[in-house]
C-alpha cells in the first residue's frame, strides 16, 4: 500500500493500544517503513520484532560464514528500523537439521550475551521444528500458526511444560490468510476451489449456531487461547480492516462454548483430510 496509508494504519494501531509489531527483511518495505514511522517515539512499551532470514545450507552449515550472515542481516535490519537493539529477535530458518546444528544454538546465545537482543525466537511451521527449537537453551519464544482449524502446536506434547517454563508463544495465521473471513478474497493458489469449499462448510455450520466466521475465529484465539498465547498477530490491508479487528477485540470476546466448538468438527475433518491446514501446501 502507499506509504501514507501505511502510516495511517500504524497511527491508528498505536491509538488502538497495539504495542507489538512483527516484521522481517523478507516483508517488502516493512522494516524501512516501521523505521521511518519511528514507532518507539510515538508510544511507550512499543516492541518491534524482526527476523534473521533463511539462507542456504552451504552458509548455515559452517560456523563462521553463518555468524557473518547473521551479523550482517541483523545490522541491516536495525539500520532500517532505526533501532539500536531488539527485545525479541526471531529466526525465519526453522528446518530441524538447521536447528539441531550445534553452532546455530551457540550463535543464538551469543546474540543475547552481546546485548543486541534480550530474547531469541524461531518462527516455525511444523511441530517437530518447534521441538527442535525448544532444545536450544537460548530460544524462549516461538511464533506458531494457530486458528480454529489448526491446533497442532497448542496440543503438542511439549506445549504444557513449555508454557509453564515461561515460553512466549506468538500466534500467527489466526484468520488462515483470510479463509476464516467470510467476505475476504481467497488466496490465489492452485487449491483455491478446496479452500472455497472449506469456507462454505464453515459458513454453513457457524450459521447454525449463530455468529459470523471471523467472530468465531477471533473469539477462539483471543478467548479460548487467551491463557496460552502471549501475542496474537493480525495482518491488515487497510485502516478499515484494522478498525474492524479493534472493534471486535474491544467488545470483550468471550470464548467459544462446547456447542460452538463442536460445530466446527466437519470443517476440521475436511481441512485435515485434504491437507489444507498448512498454507505452504496450497500450491501443491
Amino acid at each position: 500500500m502507499p506509504e501514507a496509508e501505511a502510516f495511517a494504519v500504524l497511527t491508528e494501531a498505536i491509538g488502538g493500544g497495539i504495542r507489538f509489531f512483527d516484521t522481517a527483511m523478507s516483508y517488502g518495505e516493512s522494516e524501512a517503513r516501521l523505521g521511518s514511522f519511528d514507532l518507539a517515539r510515538r508510544a511507550e512499551g512499543v516492541e518491534v520484532s524482526t527476523k534473521i532470514p533463511a539462507t542456504t545450507h552451504e552458509i548455515w552449515m559452517h560456523e563462521e560464514p553463518y555468524r557473518r550472515f547473521v551479523d550482517c542481516s541483523l545490522a541491516a535490519s536495525l539500520k532500517k528500523l532505526h533501532l539500536p537493539k531488539l527485545k525479541l529477535l526471531q529466526f525465519h530458518q526453522c528446518q530441524t537439521d538447521f536447528l539441531s546444528t550445534k553452532h546455530v544454538g551457540q550463535i543464538m546465545g551469543e546474540l543475547i550475551e552481546r546485548g543486541v537482543c534480550e530474547q531469541v525466537g524461531v518462527s516455525v511451521y511444523k511441530p517437530e521444528e518447534a521441538a527442535a527449537a525448544l532444545a536450544i537453551p537460548a530460544v524462549t519464544s516461538l511464533q506458531i500458526p494457530v486458528n480454529l482449524l489448526d491446533l497442532r502446536f497448542i496440543n503438542a506434547p511439549w506445549a504444557p511444560d513449555a508454557r509453564r517454563s515461561g515460553l512466549r508463544l506468538i500466534g500467527r495465521s489466526l484468520l488462515l490468510q483470510g479463509v476464516l473471513v467470510q467476505d475476504a478474497a481467497l488466496p490465489p493458489v492452485k487449491r483455491q476451489a478446496e479452500l472455497a469449499e472449506l469456507r462454505r462448510i464453515l459458513l454453513e455450520d457457524v450459521a447454525k449456531v449463530g455468529g459470523t466466521l471471523r467472530e468465531f475465529a477471533l473469539r477462539f484465539v483471543f478467548g479460548n487461547l487467551a491463557d496460552q498465547l502471549a501475542i496474537g498477530l493480525l495482518g491488515v490491508d487497510s485502516r478499515r480492516a484494522l478498525r474492524d479487528n479493534l472493534d471486535f477485540l474491544g467488545s470483550g470476546l468471550r470464548p467459544l462454548d462446547q456447542q460452538e466448538l463442536s460445530s466446527l468438527d466437519r470443517a476440521r475433518d475436511y481441512a485435515g483430510e485434504r491437507g489444507l491446514i498448512n498454507p505452504t501446501l496450497w500450491n501443491a
